[in-house]
């Protein structure tokens, strides 16, 4: 546009492509701004410097006077080499406290390398430069600050704690106490926490009680309540300033511990009777196996005096010149009876003993 009136069709679309460049840059500025960039304010000066360099380029393609468009294009080129000296600041900060990993470094060389190479050769579209570098702040801004959560959500979070929770100065003074503590009446109403006689602090009578290796403190009010007791020092330069005192509700638990218990020791008991339970059925069959025995020892023995009796009257009946021989062989028969009645016994012996 040699004459002010006209655009040319280049012009048109730079002015286009600057305007949705700048509402890019100052929402990109106002998300960042809203995740609370307190520690990385070098990264946000480098950005509005960058974004005022837009703005210079932008004003060079709209002016008509070459006083003004030679003026606005010095002026933005120097903002941009300004950008680049004040990210480079930024960028050797992070280098000494170690605070990048790979993928910064990779969209550092790609998104800031690339367009600082184009500006120092002097051969590359101003688009193109200013694109890639709103895209790398982009990148590392999301990469560096996390957005931020109202510190609203966290006193609704306190909320849902439901231990007790005091806070107190290194005297014992309460300076906090979280909601759980109001709107109970497990505690006094009391400005200071007796911390060494921590059972002075509840409303009721409270016994101390030692169980599965913990100190636990038993509130008496009807129903049986326990707590665990904590409690945490704040330091600062090695000095005790405070204290933070929990107190944690533990009563399911312990009595779910204590029903386990109870069930452990009847378990006992119960294996306690099936031993002696087992031992009677024992005894039992060991006494039905003697008595086998001593029937078969007393069977043997009435068999073999019989059989001997009837031997002999045959032989007082039938006294012949062979008399001698006879009485050997009755008397080797009562042998080999004795031997099967001392067999019997032997048995039952060795099942008595056992």
């Amino acid at each position: 546009m040699g004459d002010g009136r006209y655009y040319t069709p280049e012009q048109f679309f730079n002015m286009i492509f600057f305007t949705i460049l700048i509402i890019y840059i100052v929402i990109s500025l106002m998300i960042y701004l809203y995740k609370g960039s307190k520690n990385n304010k070098s990264l946000l000066l480098a950005q509005i410097i960058l974004g005022l360099s837009v703005i210079c380029r932008f004003i060079e393609e709209i002016v008509y006077k070459q006083s003004s468009i030679e003026f606005f294009g010095f002026v933005s080129d120097m903002f941009l080499w300004v950008y680049i000296l004040t990210y480079l600041m930024f960028f050797s900060y992070m280098v000494i406290k170690r605070c990048l990993d790979r993928f910064i470094f990779i969209t550092f060389i790609l998104l800031f390398g690339i367009p600082f190479i184009l500006v120092l050769s002097g051969s590359g579209s101003y688009k193109i430069i200013y694109l890639l570098f709103n895209i790398n702040f982009s990148v590392v801004s999301t990469r560096f600050m996390p957005y931020r959560v109202s510190s609203s959500i966290f006193g609704a979070v306190k909320d849902f704690i439901l231990d007790y929770v005091f806070i107190t100065d290194e005297d014992g003074y309460i300076i906090y106490k979280n909601t759980g503590v109001i709107k109970s009446d497990f505690f006094k109403d009391i400005n200071k926490i007796d911390i060494r006689n921590i059972e002075n602090n509840f409303s009721n009578e409270v016994i101390m009680r030692s169980a599965y290796d913990k100190t636990l403190i038993k509130y008496i009010n009807g129903n049986e309540t326990y707590f665990q007791y904590n409690k945490k020092e704040l330091l600062k330069a090695n000095e005790i300033i405070g204290y933070i005192i929990t107190f944690i509700d533990i009563t399911e638990l312990i009595n779910m511990l204590d029903q386990l218990k109870i069930k452990q020791e009847e378990t006992t008991r119960a294996n306690s009777k099936l031993t002696k339970y087992k031992e009677i059925v024992y005894d039992i069959e060991k006494e039905k196996e003697i008595n086998n025995l001593l029937s078969e020892i007393a069977d043997n023995q009435y068999t073999s005096m019989r059989k001997l009796k009837e031997n002999i009257n045959l032989l007082r009946d039938n006294i012949d010149d062979d008399f001698y021989n006879k009485i050997a062989d009755i008397i080797q028969h009562a042998k080999g009876d004795l031997h099967d009645v001392r067999k019997a016994v032997t048995a039952y012996m060795n099942y008595y003993d056992k």
